[in-house]
């Protein structure tokens, strides 16, 4: 049986002093709530709860137990979060190559929204109107006024390339 599980179901049981409140919260069966705080204790070892008919009460152990289980739900919780987070920036280096025109009349004013959503980008911006090799320049975004040479390449129009940048923009806000 899943161990995590079973510390929820048991500070949930706590804070509820309920199996069967448990399990309306839980979306589960008393039966399965029971279960799996048999299987808790008997994998520790000691009683958690003092079980009557109308109710249940945490033992000693039971009240020791829980403050420890909370602080490594939340503490795992916190953790998932931060990570969730971390995952979700956007970060690294950035090459755009961009005919000069372009760049000063279009793009500076979208990728500087860009960049104050985004801080922990780095942005390199190559302001040119020659045609630029992206694979030996190590460009990931090239801007041009030209139809593309048949490549294993990507094109797509430009006022679709800034709609995508501006939406991407406002998601991450």
């Amino acid at each position: 049986m899943d161990k995590l599980t079973c510390l929820s179901v048991f500070a949930t049981a706590a804070r509820l002093g309920s199996f069967t409140a448990t399990a309306d919260e839980l979306n589960m069966t008393q039966g399965a709530v029971s279960k799996r705080i048999a299987w808790l204790e008997q994998d520790l070892g000691f009683t958690l709860f003092n079980r009557t008919p109308r109710k249940i009460t945490l033992t000693d152990a039971g009240s020791e137990y829980l403050a420890c289980s909370q602080e490594v739900l939340e503490k795992l919780s916190l953790t998932e979060h931060q990570i969730r987070n971390e995952q979700s920036k956007v970060v690294g280096k950035l090459r755009i190559s961009a005919p000069s025109a372009f760049a000063t009349k279009r793009l500076a004013e979208p990728l500087k929204h860009f960049m104050a959503l985004h801080p922990g980008l780095e942005l390199d911006i190559s302001v040119n109107d020659q045609h630029a090799d992206l694979f030996k320049d190590n460009i990931d975004i090239a801007i041009r006024a030209a139809h593309l040479e048949d490549s294993n390449l990507k094109a797509k129009k430009i006022n679709r390339a800034l709609i995508m940048l501006l939406r991407l923009s406002l998601l991450s806000s």
